[in-house]
């Protein structure tokens, strides 16, 4: 049975963030429908462990949980809502709760926060006397968010902890390389790829590793080349740092990959700066690219391809037997530019 759930995503890119929360519910084949999109807010309806998916994959999402109302951002509508509530979804008999109010992207700037929160706060205890407020370590933390022009309130029920992303930094690792990529963006084209929990991902690019230990931590299997011999001792180490044990590692060149099939490929192209092509056109490697990989992926089966070079790769893509769901930019700073591709096998 599907209930209706609140999504606080992260600023950086909200493209993103929304793109990574789908791809995350189709992989593990759950359905779901985006009942609405504010800034940085996303209200769907699923089943109930959708919720413990998006906690455990998402790198882009803030926190979430049980849907109770959208309102117009106004306290006297927000208060006859809260009044509305069922009686059964404030909580049992001596239960502790508290109430958090966010405001997004600087909306309704005429409301403070904290008036808010002690407003909601007395009419919950006013509809139920047997709760108790409890602000450190509350049994349920309910979470107004003001965001556009409107309010949503909801019952939190997960977090994604950014403590965990920045303890896997780049540098904190045995291996590093200046083209070491971000471990939450390693983890959203992970998760872009649609590769489910269990199933094999390939990253031929794999650098210092940086995609295969997202895909490892989240259940996937992995499987990794480099045509250096360098990054791929590199990508083992980080690898056993982390607690994975890879499929397999080889020295390959992009061109004759020696894999028979697998189930998922994420992986950022090299673009001659900091990552090099051995004095390949950049071009032609994302050529060569999705020639070898059209001969591994089975039909239906995605790609997640990271590209930081301009280029229109629709007709390589078409002419490898891809089509291209969907391109997501990220910007990196003032003169990079990434670009996120995401590909189907037809």
């Amino acid at each position: 049975m599907a209930s209706k759930f609140f999504i606080r995503t992260s600023g950086e890119n909200e493209e993103l963030a929304d793109a990574e929360i789908r791809a995350v519910l189709e992989s593990e084949e759950i359905q779901y429908k985006i009942q609405k999109k504010l800034p940085q807010v996303t209200l769907l309806s699923s089943v109930q462990r959708s919720l413990k998916i998006i906690s455990q994959k998402c790198s882009l999402t803030k926190e979430g949980g049980l849907l109770l109302f959208v309102c117009e951002a106004k306290p006297k509508e927000i208060s006859e809502k809260v009044m509305d509530i069922n009686r059964s979804c404030l909580g049992s008999t001596q239960d502790t709760f508290s109430v958090r109010v966010r405001r997004i992207q600087g909306s309704s700037k005429e409301i403070q926060t904290e008036v808010l929160e002690e407003q909601i706060g007395r009419l919950i205890l006013q509809k139920r006397p047997d709760l108790k407020v409890e602000l450190a370590k509350p049994e349920r933390q309910f979470v107004g968010l003001l965001t556009g022009e409107e309010m949503v309130f909801g019952l939190k029920r997960i977090e994604v902890r950014t403590r965990d992303f920045t303890s896997r930094r780049p540098r904190s690792k045995p291996f590093f390389h200046p083209s070491s990529m971000s471990p939450v963006l390693a983890r959203t084209m992970v998760n872009l790829s649609r590769c489910k929990e269990g199933k094999l991902l390939l990253d031929p690019f794999c650098g210092t590793g940086g995609i295969l230990v997202e895909a490892g931590l989240t259940g996937r299997r992995v499987l990794g080349s480099d045509v250096k011999m360098e990054m791929v001792s590199g990508t083992l180490q980080n690898l056993i740092h982390c607690g994975i044990s890879p499929e397999g590692l080889t020295v390959s060149e992009i061109s004759h990959l020696p894999f028979v099939e697998v189930d998922s490929i994420a992986t950022d192209a090299p673009y001659g700066k900091l990552s090099t092509t051995l004095g390949v056109q950049p071009e032609s490697v994302i050529r060569r690219f999705l020639n070898s990989a059209a001969k591994i992926i089975p039909k239906g089966r995605y790609v997640c391809l990271g590209s930081r070079i301009k280029i229109d790769h629709k007709d390589m893509a078409r002419e490898a037997g891809f089509k291209i769901v969907e391109n997501l930019q990220v910007r990196e700073h003032r003169s990079l530019t990434r670009v996120i591709s995401v590909l189907r096998r037809e």
